[in-house]
């Protein structure tokens, strides 16, 4: 696809709600024309609670995504990995934008 193909929304983590809503949300932006998707930082926000201001690179937003990291981790991995898989096989055809 080229790049003038691209339908792109922006996500904001704490506006999706809790992570395990997300796939119905992201499939709604699908159904209504999107197929790409660009997220704001995922990571641990600091005190300001803007996805901008980053504690810990290295760590997904607990209020989002759960206390347990490694867990979180392997969960985005698979909702990713999942929704770039064509409508066809189960996904959403997505790509997604960092």
């Amino acid at each position: 696809m080229s790049i003038a193909g691209l339908t792109i929304q922006t996500l904001l983590p704490t506006a999706l709600g809790p992570f395990d809503q997300w796939w119905d949300r992201i499939a709604a932006s699908v159904h209504t024309g999107y197929n790409a998707i660009h997220f704001c930082p995922l990571q641990e926000m600091g005190n300001s609670r803007s996805p901008y201001s980053i504690r810990n690179h290295k760590r997904l937003e607990p209020t989002v995504f759960g206390e347990d990291a490694q867990m979180a981790s392997e969960n985005f991995r698979d909702l990713l990995a999942r929704a770039k898989k064509p409508q066809s096989n189960g996904g959403l055809g997505l790509f997604f934008i960092s």
